[in-house]
């Protein structure tokens, strides 16, 4: 017949009460342990847990991969080159595949007001150059 928790003695002095041994005595004699041997218990379980636990893996860091170019960044990178070719507003609108017109705008909306000088004074300077 086994022993129900509430049927254990009361806690008696095993002379190493205090102790982890004290605790394990009081559990062998059927009794519940009393308060030091209660809290020395606690401790040794705590120690015991905290040597053999195992060091957490670090949480894998999110790779930062290059964002890629915007539309209006590639748009911006190919009227640089064309410019640095020397082509005009006509070509560039012609390569990009827009009006002039269109062009002029869509450089203005995107906040590229140092690309739209520079085509479009390119394009006025070879004017004026013409009419000469």
């Amino acid at each position: 017949m086994t022993a129900k928790a509430t049927d254990k003695l009361p806690p008696t002095d095993t002379g190493r009460c205090g102790e982890y041994a004290g605790y394990r005595r009081h559990r062998h004699r059927g009794q519940h342990p009393c308060t030091p041997c209660a809290q020395a218990a606690a401790d040794y379980d705590r120690a015991r847990r905290a040597h053999t636990r195992k060091p957490r893996p670090p949480k894998p860091q999110p790779v930062e991969e290059d964002p890629k170019p915007t539309p209006d960044e590639i748009r911006a990178t190919e009227i640089e080159f064309l410019l640095g070719c020397g082509e005009g507003e006509h070509a560039i609108a012609k390569a990009l595949g827009v009006k002039p017109g269109s062009l002029r705008r869509q450089l203005h909306r995107d906040g590229r007001h140092d690309l739209n000088t520079r085509v479009f004074a390119y394009a006025a300077e070879h004017r004026q150059q013409g009419n000469r």
